[in-house]
């Protein structure tokens, strides 16, 4: 990795794209997330099982990918070579192609599955489940973010951490593939390499699933949307539990 630096113009480099991928992707997965809820449900009125759920969520991850993994791909290049976003696009186009914007998909996809599935799935659940025990409604939501985000955080880590050596990594001079990737992690570091910084990731990831939580309850009495018209009506009731 980069050595630590406090220059402003180091510290700071791909804001702009980090922010198109956390805006796009939160748009993406809970569109995704809806659409394959209705696709799974059909026609019929029932709740979702939670194998269903879980399902929904983990494809729902997969697709979102196909956004998510360019634009985290601009942004490694950028934190690690600088450069704009235009320019860095072009540079990686000129010297590899438009194969290069498909570098580690399958990690992303497969590390995105496991994160929507913490966040718009296993959440709720356990949200659900702790309310319907008497605990409070915040409580409730803080304790299901935090378990979510300590389970989806350290099964997603090795993903993530293969797929960070993969994008920084764009002309394959020490990484190859997805698999030829993560044996080389195993072999100069064991386990321990493939979850460096687990413990930065779970609280990212709890701390996420909680203000998630929090923003869709604040917001969704305000929408005047009839989330049915868009195939959305099972989504937006599973995802925050309706207490008495």
């Amino acid at each position: 990795g980069l050595p630590l630096s406090f220059n402003p113009h180091v510290l700071w480099r791909g804001t702009a794209t980090s922010i198109y991928n956390e805006t796009g992707q939160a748009g993406l997965q809970f569109l995704t997330t809806g659409v394959f809820k209705k696709l799974i449900i059909g026609g019929a009125s029932r709740q979702l099982t939670p194998l269903e759920d879980v399902s929904a969520a983990a494809a729902a991850g997969v697709v979102s990918a196909l956004y998510v993994s360019p634009v985290e791909l601009l942004m490694i290049q950028q934190q690690r070579f600088g450069g704009s976003l235009v320019d860095t696009g072009r540079r990686m186009y000129s010297a590899i192609g438009l194969g290069a914007f498909a570098r580690g998909y399958l990690a992303t996809a497969l590390r995105d599955a496991v994160y929507v599935v913490g966040m718009m799935s296993a959440t709720p659940l356990l949200e659900d489940r702790l309310i319907k025990s008497g605990v409070g409604a915040t409580t409730g939501s803080l304790v299901g973010s935090c378990t979510a985000g300590l389970l989806a955080g350290t099964l997603s880590c090795p993903f993530d951490c293969i797929k960070a050596c993969m994008k920084g990594d764009v002309e394959r001079r020490k990484y190859g593939g997805f698999w030829e990737t993560g044996r080389h992690l195993w072999r100069t570091g064991g386990a321990a390499r493939l979850f460096h910084g687990v413990e930065w990731r779970c609280a990212n990831l709890s701390g996420c699933f909680f203000v998630v939580t929090l923003a869709r309850r604040a917001v969704e009495p305000l929408l005047p949307i009839d989330y049915t018209g868009f195939g959305l009506g099972d989504f937006s009731a599973g995802l925050t539990p309706k207490v008495a």
